[in-house]
């Protein structure tokens, strides 16, 4: 376990941690004649990847800023995803991993564990109120804008030591979130979920923000109960109802 003066170190050096970067998955690549080197270019893309730090990935290309504003100016969702999916890279935050492969196992993916727990907040109506309400919550490190601009990427640091804990803190900081009134998909329980490239203007960020812990009261049986959270505001607190999967 990190000591106060190391957690307060490694969240103001959160930017520099190393992340998982992978490619494009351009159609006009995947496309060739044979059969077999399709299979094989479309297979290497899936696994290759570049390491780069948290920063650099929040902080995308000048050409990567414009295909971003493209597809959120794209009114056809379909077409949005698409390009989304062949034009944008993919990044795991929450760890190094060798694949972004689904059906192979975490444990043989997950080079290095980062407690990291992105949150999916989404439909969200005024992009800024949202950013300010969560503001407020002490342990929330990011806020930014989504691919498509109609939701938050959120990242919270959490005090989770081994990539086998990561669910229950990513089903906790959901909790947490959705009890200020906001939706939260399910797209990151897991420390090898990849979202694509984004990017944010006017983020919300504090370098100075509170590791996630689990409730003192939190019921690791999967029992529902109330706990208090307390609000970076002084005095305001809310409560939020849990749930936690052993």
């Amino acid at each position: 376990m990190r000591s106060r003066n190391q957690t307060v170190e490694w969240i103001r050096n959160l930017g520099s941690t190393p992340v998982s970067v992978f490619p494009a998955l351009e159609t006009s690549v995947v496309r060739t004649d044979e059969l077999q080197k399709r299979t094989d270019v479309y297979g290497q893309m899936l696994n290759d990847s570049d390491d780069m730090s948290l920063d650099e990935c929040l902080v995308p290309s000048e050409d990567q800023c414009e295909i971003v504003n493209r597809i959120r100016k794209t009114k056809d969702k379909s077409e949005a995803a698409l390009m989304r999916r062949s034009l944008l890279p993919e990044i795991c935050f929450s760890a190094i991993i060798t694949s972004r492969i689904r059906g192979i196992s975490e444990e043989r993916r997950i080079i290095n564990y980062n407690p990291i727990v992105v949150l999916d907040v989404e439909d969200v109506q005024d992009a800024e109120g949202a950013k300010q309400l969560l503001s407020t919550l002490e342990f929330v490190f990011y806020a930014g804008l989504n691919t498509f601009g109609t939701g938050l990427d959120v990242m919270i640091p959490v005090e989770a030591k081994h990539w086998r804990e990561h669910g229950k803190y990513f089903q906790a900081a959901k909790a947490a979130v959705e009890a200020l009134g906001f939706k939260v998909g399910s797209n990151g329980e897991s420390a090898t979920s990849t979202i694509y490239q984004s990017f944010d203007k006017a983020p919300y960020r504090n370098n100075n923000c509170r590791v996630f812990r689990l409730p003192d009261k939190w019921n690791a049986n999967g029992m529902t109960q109330d706990v208090t959270i307390y609000q970076a505001i002084p005095g305001n607190r809310f409560i939020m109802r849990a749930v936690v999967f052993s």
